[in-house]
């Protein structure tokens, strides 16, 4: 692959969260007022951590509709 046919960061990261909603013609991967509650909570920050180390991250929410889904267990 040639550096000219990669992706940066940010448009990587909007193709898993804002994209597929516009696939579907909804609305989502954003948080405002009225959007789908749909997140997950990472422990690093997938704009600034490389890509290496956010394959590592770990999950510590996961919330769909509104509602909690999956958070870690407390040890």
């Amino acid at each position: 692959m040639r550096p000219e046919q990669g992706l940066h960061a940010m448009d990587a990261l909007r193709g898993l969260t804002v994209e597929p909603y516009r696939t579907i013609g909804r609305r989502g991967g954003i948080l405002e007022v009225g959007a789908p509650a749909d997140l997950t909570v990472l422990d690093r920050d997938p704009r600034t951590v490389d890509p290496v180390s956010l394959g590592r991250a770990a999950v510590l929410l996961t919330v769909v509709d509104g509602r909690p889904v999956a958070q870690p267990v407390e040890s």
